[in-house]
């Protein structure tokens, strides 16, 4: 082995060393990732369980009996934020929000799935088209009626993300495949917000 790599690989190891004990508990002795006398593997370290390894076919704490692993969490409709407050979901509008203004942000109530106010100046608006095409056809269209300039434009699949810039707006745009349809229908997701000033 080459001085060089003695010293990368010494690097290496002093890196690691350094960067686990950070990870240790107050009752890890220094310089070690095991409590003092301990033996063993670093999960009964770390859950402060017999240093032992657990035999073959017993169950490890926190283990589902299929052998996934828990959350803790068995039934989801119990969980709460941290104030106790169960989240609340949320509806969805397929009406047009009625602060936006459609002499800048040129849409129709057609095909609209989604929409709303993020705040004074900024909204989102879905639209579902029938497929990549016509995905397509929407924004061209919709650039072309708000004076829109096609700033990027970056493709996936059948993925299509877009930023459109006009004299007054902005819009992100990701159009995706709806996963909740059966045939090809495609998602439209505009991110409209004012310019400022």
């Amino acid at each position: 082995m080459t001085l060089t790599k003695k010293i990368l690989l010494g690097a290496a190891v002093s890196t690691l060393v350094v960067a686990l004990s950070g990870c240790a508990g107050n009752d890890v002795a220094p310089g070690s990732l095991l409590k003092p006398g301990q033996i063993g593997n670093l999960s009964s370290a770390a859950s402060g369980a017999d240093s032992v390894p657990p035999r073959p076919g017993s169950k490890i704490p926190g283990e589902q009996e299929d052998g996934g692993a828990s959350l803790g969490v068995d039934d989801p409709s119990t969980l709460t934020d941290i104030e106790g407050r169960k989240p609340t979901p949320v509806e969805k509008s397929a009406t047009l929000p009625s602060s936006l203004p459609l002499d800048v942000f040129p849409f129709s109530q057609e095909g609209v799935d989604d929409a709303g106010e993020r705040s004074v100046a900024s909204w989102f608006i879905v639209v579902k088209a029938s497929d990549k095409d016509a995905a397509s056809s929407l924004l061209k269209q919709f650039a072309g009626d708000g004076g829109f300039t096609q700033v990027s434009e970056e493709t996936s699949g059948d993925e299509i993300a877009q930023t459109l810039t006009s004299d007054r707006g902005l819009c992100e745009v990701l159009a995706f495949t709806d996963g909740e349809a059966a045939d090809a229908a495609m998602l439209v997701n505009f991110e409209c917000s004012l310019n400022a000033g």
